[in-house]
């Protein structure tokens, strides 16, 4: 994992469904 700070709360949000993506990032449906 990276320093705090380098989005990794926003990626875990977005992946875990609580937040939408930001405009122009596509989540695909596969992660790993």
């Amino acid at each position: 994992m990276g320093p705090s700070g380098a989005g990794k709360s926003s990626l875990l949000n977005v992946l875990a469904g609580r937040s939408a993506p930001a405009p122009g990032i596509i989540i695909e449906g596969k992660v790993g």
